[in-house]
């Protein structure tokens, strides 16, 4: 939406006319005035405004250009609470044609936040944040590059308060009974303490009441296994998937049994074979049901033309050979038939009995719910995945909501501190499994033990997190 302001030196522009939200719209307000001298008081009040980076308010001052009408476009914003106002010009219009002076993008524009300084409070959590120089402030990893990489693009200034504690996930918080308020950093954060956590955070629905989050650093899904994969830590490099959390288990090898040799066709693929031979069956009684002079086929009925096409299709031969084209194709086609199964499956079979296959308790991670008790779930405690399990349980979104309340809800002695432990009683419990990253289990000495359970649980998007309604959002999100 448009908002057209005519102004002139005699008007006012107060703050409480306008409020601040108001600005931080996508709304465009277009001020227009007529001489330096009203330009002057304009500038003087805009200043008093809340127009921030995100803001859309120009101004136009109408020109004379050798005799004809135009105008001078400039816009205003602040950088911060207490910066003075930026006006400057952007564009001219001629009175047929807009022409910038400069990006169009306004982002673009106001990218330069020279005296802009935030509090910054960094995790060290190796590959995503890694410390190198702690006197100059200095970070390395996918998180902390990323930062300092923002910090010389827009030239603002940051103190950091650095954390280096064994297990990072116990400094983040975690919200009161009551769902009010946050503890760790996340409380820092929301009572404005600091400005912004350089970490990998998970992005909630709950945690987005609570603070921003500009758009997603890494982005990958989450699923819940058993046989782990060592993958890359910045996709950018690789076009492998990324790593990610999963659910483990010990591993255990299948026994081949009769059941084995079922499965080298999927079930469609037997029914279809069966249904093609009482369709070809059929093909066979209709010729002998509407040709008489063929004697060789007289004297059967559908059962003999099921058993005729079955010994065609084993390469067994039939008793008497029929005499009409239909029929003679009708068993070609059997025995071909049988020919192209038989010799697939033989290839298919020796491949799949030579090849040893972990024997998985569940097909789907989800199934873990049904066997809530003979089963039990290990989560890392105090962990963003922790927190996964316990929101979908909040806002009651299946099926992590109903795993929650079987498997974690009042069975603490079940969740982890360390992957050692969890990899221990995996050993010590068959029938336990626990939700770990992917990228500390592949560097593990004990990954040979376990297995990964297939399935995507949740897309994960991890980034750094502002305080809410944080004048500096859609500028990060932008670059």
């Amino acid at each position: 939406m448009f908002i057209v302001l005519f102004y002139n030196e005699n008007q006012d522009l107060r703050p409480s006319d306008i409020e601040a939200p108001s600005f931080r719209s996508n709304d465009v307000w277009l001020v227009l005035h007529d001489s330096p001298e009203s330009e002057e008081k304009l500038i003087s009040q805009l200043g008093e405004l809340p127009i921030f980076l995100d803001s859309n308010l120009y101004a136009a001052r109408r020109d004379r250009l050798e005799g004809e009408a135009g105008a001078s476009l400039h816009e205003a914003y602040r950088k911060g609470l207490d910066i003075p106002l930026v006006y400057q010009r952007v564009g001219t219009w001629d009175g047929q044609k807009l022409t910038f002076l400069m990006e169009k993008n306004k982002y673009e524009r106001r990218k330069d936040l020279a005296g802009v300084h935030f509090k910054v409070c960094s995790i060290e959590s190796d590959p995503f944040v890694v410390y190198i120089d702690n006197e100059n402030q200095i970070m390395t990893g996918v998180f902390g590059e990323t930062w300092m990489l923002l910090q010389q693009v827009l030239n603002f200034t940051f103190h950091d308060r650095r954390l280096m504690e064994a297990n990072p996930a116990l400094n983040i918080g975690s919200l009161d009974a009551e769902g009010e308020e946050y503890n760790g950093l996340f409380g820092m954060l929301q009572r404005a303490e600091i400005d912004v956590i350089v970490s990998e955070l998970t992005i909630t629905k709950t945690r987005s009441q609570y603070m921003d989050f500009p758009t997603p650093i890494h982005d990958y899904e989450y699923p819940i296994p058993l046989h782990p994969h060592p993958h890359p830590i910045i996709p950018a490099m690789t076009s492998d998937p990324v790593p990610r959390p999963r659910m483990y288990t010990a591993k255990k090898q299948e026994k081949n049994a009769w059941k084995s040799y079922w499965r080298p066709f999927p079930l469609g693929l037997w029914l279809a074979s069966l249904a093609g031979v009482v369709a070809l069956a059929l093909a066979l009684w209709f010729v002998r049901a509407n040709e008489a002079e063929d004697g060789n086929l007289q004297g059967r009925t559908f059962s003999t033309d099921l058993l005729v096409v079955w010994s065609a299709s084993c390469m067994q031969g039939i008793p008497r050979e029929p005499k009409h084209p239909a029929a003679r194709f009708t068993v070609w086609l059997s025995f071909v038939l049988g020919l192209l199964l038989v010799n697939s499956y033989s290839a298919v079979v020796t491949s799949f009995l030579a090849v040893e296959v972990d024997a998985l308790p569940f097909s789907h991670w989800e199934e873990i719910r049904f066997f809530g008790s003979s089963w039990k779930l290990g989560i890392m405690k105090e962990s963003s995945d922790f927190d996964l399990f316990y929101h979908a349980y909040m806002s009651k979104e299946a099926p992590m909501a109903e795993i929650y309340e079987k498997l974690i809800l009042g069975k603490e002695k079940d969740l982890y501190g360390t992957l050692e432990e969890a990899v221990r009683r995996t050993d010590e419990n068959p029938n336990y499994a626990f939700v770990g990253p992917s990228e500390s289990v592949s560097v593990s000495a004990e990954k040979c033990k376990l297995s990964a359970i297939p399935g995507v649980v949740a897309s994960e998007r991890l980034t750094v997190a502002l305080t809410k309604n944080s004048l500096y959002t859609k500028i990060f999100s932008h670059l």
